[in-house]
């Protein structure tokens, strides 16, 4: 009865991939449920780390050199990209491949060595600029699988509603309407290097880089200008919007929240990093588990 109704024909979708998610749901709401005890009890002295984000070393002196820089690489990388494929001198597919693989490098790649340079220029260390230790890296790390699961039920309720929302106002979602990453695994065409280097990236590199912008330094810039509340939300609105993928615009803007106050209530970016990458992972496992992906299904 349970495999014919989450059968691969009557959902298109494989039953590995549905017993990932359902697992993942299951999980996080027993681990939701152990934290409502362990926070409800009398007895229990919680442990926490409140991050002082007004008390952060980023202000926009240093900041706003960084974002210009970023902004004008992808600036060239975009004026570039059009006027070779305007003139065909590339085959597109080659195109898109050297595209996607310049875009990591002119804004990860970038962003991380301003980042080092602006570091080095304040004399500041990565645990006193991020919380970045290898001290107790294994609790953080524990912290990371503990609030990922824990919030990802919150996200796939966000992704049905929303869905749903959608759906009521005839938005037009395509079948394996997907962020252009998820994309590379799930369409025919993209060479097998391509996938394997955006596989890495979305796991590594990417994750790092944008927490350490994102809630590293944006979230404490923002919060020196108004509440740590209406920081972490305008953060997690910025990172949403920029995938610039309209059916998973909520769920993203739901986990930004997460990681953001994981950041927040354990000191360290190696928490969200960590929730990142997990997040990344299983996008990524699913998307090589779907011969067709459901819209709104993978972010």
């Amino acid at each position: 009865m349970l495999k014919h109704i989450l059968s691969a024909d009557t959902y298109g979708v494989p039953l590995s991939a549905l017993y990932l998610l359902i697992g993942i749901v299951v999980v996080g709401l027993a681990v939701d449920l152990a934290l409502v005890f362990q926070f409800g009890s009398r007895h229990r002295k919680h442990h926490t780390t409140v991050l002082p984000l007004k008390l952060s070393p980023w202000t926009a002196k240093e900041v706003m050199p960084m974002v210009l820089v970023l902004l004008l690489l992808r600036g060239l990388l975009l004026v570039g990209t059009n006027v070779l494929n305007n003139s065909r001198w590339m085959l597109h597919e080659n195109l898109v491949s050297a595209a996607l693989v310049l875009d990591t490098i002119f804004f990860h790649g970038a962003a991380l060595c301003l980042i080092v340079l602006v570091l080095h220029k304040l004399k500041l260390a990565w645990r006193h600029a991020f919380g970045l230790s290898l001290h107790d890296i294994r609790r953080h790390v524990a912290y990371a699988v503990a609030f990922y699961v824990g919030v990802m039920p919150i996200v796939f309720l966000s992704a049905l509603v929303y869905a749903a929302f959608l759906s009521d106002v005839n938005y037009p979602i395509r079948p394996n309407d997907t962020q252009e990453v998820i994309s590379i695994f799930t369409q025919a065409g993209y060479p097998l290097w391509l996938k394997v280097y955006m596989g890495v990236v979305a796991v590594t590199l990417g994750p790092f880089v944008e927490e350490l912008l994102f809630r590293g330094i944006a979230l404490p810039l923002f919060a020196r200008y108004m509440s740590t509340g209406w920081a972490v939300c305008l953060v997690s609105a910025i990172f949403a919007l920029l995938h610039f993928h309209v059916p998973a615009l909520v769920p993203l803007f739901v986990i930004a929240l997460a990681f953001s106050y994981a950041y927040i209530y354990t000191g360290s970016i190696v928490v969200p990093i960590v929730m990142h990458v997990l997040f990344n992972g299983v996008s990524l496992i699913n998307a090589l588990l779907m011969d067709k992906v459901p819209a709104g299904l993978l972010f």
